[in-house]
């Protein structure tokens, strides 16, 4: 195969509680109608989103979104219906509101019951 693209991470000062160099635990592609993205999870406790296109000039692509909400390390990340959703070590499930960059529901683990709240 060819390499593409590559994706910029963000400036080290962007990324917010990173120990050490953030390492990636997982990439989905993120397509509907209306947008197409690459996002990646990392230990930082962040998800960065790159648009999927760029020039044929532009071989890099910079971060263009960071979507903070989990407690711990992002280990998986899905996305189906419009919809991403992230899981994390903290036991959460983050349902992200992707225009707007928040989450748009979480399902936390509380000792043995999960909650669900939808935004």
């Amino acid at each position: 195969g060819k390499c593409l693209n590559e994706c910029i991470p963000p400036p080290r000062r962007a990324v917010a509680r990173a120990r050490g160099e953030p390492e990636v635990t997982a990439v989905s592609g993120v397509g509907d109608d209306r947008r197409a993205c690459i996002a990646a999870c990392s230990w930082s406790h962040e998800v960065w989103l790159w648009p999927q296109h760029a020039t044929q000039r532009d071989f890099r692509i910079q971060c263009s979104r960071i979507l903070r909400g989990h407690t711990g390390d992002v280990l998986c990340s899905s996305f189906c219906s419009g919809v991403l959703a992230t899981g994390g070590y903290d036991g959460d499930v983050i349902l992200w509101n992707l225009e707007a960059g928040v989450a748009r529901g979480r399902a936390e683990r509380t000792s043995r019951r999960t909650r669900v709240q939808l935004g």
